[in-house]
């Protein structure tokens, strides 16, 4: 990627971002360290309220993070085999879609 000095982590399992004067550290579970002056971070929906940050969020983030519900979600994806150009209303356990 253009610009990245280092190699991209990926699928690792980060406990915690610290935000200090320097920039950022980063540090994964099985106690490496990253210092930066920024972070991209992708984490899945339920992962942030595992990962300390430091300082904390505050205001609308700490809100926002803490109304997060997660639900494990189950789903199957049809093709038919032939289109007809028309869509069908489905029922689900959750109420209804469009398949």
């Amino acid at each position: 990627m253009k610009g990245v000095k280092s190699e991209i982590q990926m699928k690792t399992y980060v406990v915690a971002i610290r935000d200090n004067i320097d920039g950022v550290e980063v540090e994964a579970s099985d106690g490496r360290k990253w210092k930066a002056k920024f972070v991209l971070c992708a984490l899945p929906f339920s992962a942030p309220r595992l990962v300390r940050i430091e300082p904390g969020l505050t205001g609308l983030q700490a809100e926002g993070l803490a109304g997060l519900d997660y639900t494990p979600v189950f789903q199957v994806h049809f093709q038919p085999k032939k289109n007809t150009g028309r869509w069908m209303a489905c029922r689900t356990a959750c109420g209804p879609t469009v398949c």
